[in-house]
């Protein structure tokens, strides 16, 4: 067995399995002078520490005082955010229950296991909380406490110089490195800094990065009440994928929602804005939770898009951002009678841009939005009624391909029978506007509840606007958008 005496951290012994030096001390803060834990300081094949692993463990042992202070506080932030979950797993202790819990009582069912100190300057403590099944690691390192799920933090989680050194270029358009994003479940997505090829991390971005890590709790802890507003406010918009019952406006609580939401990336564009794109309950419903303004915000869409590399402010449509060679921009629009954010595209001329009568059919689609919505259900249910026997068909195929079982609702409630245009209004969902390059077609893409998937746009439909009215288009013809 290998031994070293440190000049800093005495007398280790090397742990073969864990390419560590270890050795029991004393937490040194609240525990007591019997309570011990193992000390490892990670070396990998070196075998050798490094200064600044015994500059962080004297900062460490010279810093008790504020991290007994702050983490108490940080320690019941947490347990309160995860309150739900915890509740729902095991049998609380009355002190524990949320209307009388402390930092006392928290700090009881805390049981540290281990002091680590990595070769990139991270420190901190891995531990049990409230079980024995539940771990978390406790990072001290960065100024303030910050709690994450799971002992798996130093695998996904380097200092900030070694996620810069270690981002490479995916050629479209970003840098990237896959990271733990501490929200609901500490799910690993890409963290994303917009750049082109063999660009440098510019000083925006980095100061945007240690904005957001100075204030991670902080977004941790309001992110779901907003979430959550928005969920309400934009429930008949997202119908098709919050279908779900425990998502319901009436049932949907932050847990539930926060259960149906996966977090896909942290983006940084050139500017320094930054945020959150996620989806909720699958990738039709995606969603930016933007963290860099003076409020959080959620919004429609991946506003924060990773591939848009650039934006105009034209004299009618206003900011566009360009994503896979069309100009883009979210709006509201009352097209669906809930005023809902909807994806708005414009197809540029090959030579000229946008053009005037692209800049012209945007503002007739504005004036006349109202009586298009007015005109759609009629339009809509005589093309149900004419195809039904096709529709049924397509869904069948549907329930085929994708395992569905019929509905519990009454199988009749959209037959031909007791079809309405309130009613067939409820099997369409408006995708995105679009405005075609040649200036002469413009019009809603919608998704149908008869389509066999969510890009099969040969059985989805569109809605195409006029100077003689609206037309509906369907398979051969939606595919001339």
């Amino acid at each position: 067995m290998k031994q070293i005496n440190d000049p800093v951290f005495r007398d280790l012994v090397y742990d073969e399995s864990n390419k560590a030096w270890t050795k029991k001390i004393n937490l040194g803060i609240w525990f007591g002078d019997d309570y011990l834990l193992d000390l490892v300081v990670k070396c990998g094949k070196e075998e050798e520490i490094v200064d600044f692993q015994r500059e962080a463990f004297l900062s460490y042992l010279a810093d008790l005082q504020n991290i007994k202070r702050e983490f108490r506080e940080t320690l019941l932030s947490y347990f309160k955010n995860h309150y739900e979950m915890f509740n729902r797993s095991w049998a609380l202790p009355e002190k524990l229950k949320i209307d009388v819990v402390d930092s006392k009582a928290t700090l009881g069912f805390f049981n540290p296991k281990q002091l680590f100190l990595d070769r990139k300057g991270n420190y901190g403590w891995l531990s049990n909380f409230i079980s024995e099944q539940y771990l978390i690691t406790v990072v001290l390192s960065d100024g303030k406490p910050r709690i994450f799920k799971g002992w798996d933090y130093l695998k996904t989680n380097p200092t900030d110089d070694a996620i810069f050194s270690k981002l490479t270029f995916d050629k479209e358009g970003y840098m990237t490195l896959p990271v733990t994003i501490p929200f609901c479940g500490n799910g690993v997505g890409d963290i994303m800094f917009q750049c082109a090829e063999n660009e440098e991390i510019n000083e925006a971005q980095r100061n945007a990065y240690q904005r957001y890590r100075e204030n991670i709790n902080e977004y941790v802890q309001n992110v779901p009440q907003v979430l959550l507003t928005y969920h309400k406010e934009n429930y008949e918009n997202s119908r098709w994928y919050s279908s779900e019952d425990n998502l319901m406006p009436d049932k949907v609580n932050e847990t539930s929602l926060c259960n149906a939401l996966v977090i896909k990336a942290l983006y940084f564009d050139r500017e320094g804005n930054f945020g959150w794109l996620a989806e909720i309950t699958g990738k039709e419903h995606a969603v930016s939770i933007i963290l860099s303004e003076d409020t959080i915000k959620v919004q429609n869409g991946w506003v924060l898009n990773s591939k848009r590399h650039g934006h105009i402010i034209d004299e009618v449509f206003g900011v566009l951002f360009l994503d896979h060679n069309k100009w883009v921009k979210y709006e509201q629009s009352d097209i669906d009678g809930c005023n809902s954010w909807y994806e708005i595209k414009v197809e540029p001329h090959h030579k000229d841009g946008i053009t005037p009568q692209q800049r012209q059919n945007y503002l007739d689609y504005k004036k006349n939005e109202a009586k298009y919505r007015d005109m759609i259900p009629d339009l809509l249910l005589d093309y149900y009624q004419s195809d039904y026997e096709v529709i049924e068909e397509m869904r069948e195929c549907k329930r085929e391909l994708e395992g569905d079982e019929e509905d519990d609702e009454d199988p009749t409630y959209y037959d031909l029978d007791h079809i309405t245009k309130e009613r067939v209004m409820d099997l369409i969902y408006f995708r995105y506007m679009i405005y075609k390059e040649d200036g002469k077609r413009y019009g809603w893409v919608v998704d149908t509840d008869w389509n066999t998937s969510y890009t099969d746009i040969a059985t989805g439909l569109s809605f195409m606007f006029s100077e003689e009215g609206i037309d509906m288009a369907s398979d051969e013809d939606l595919w001339a958008f």
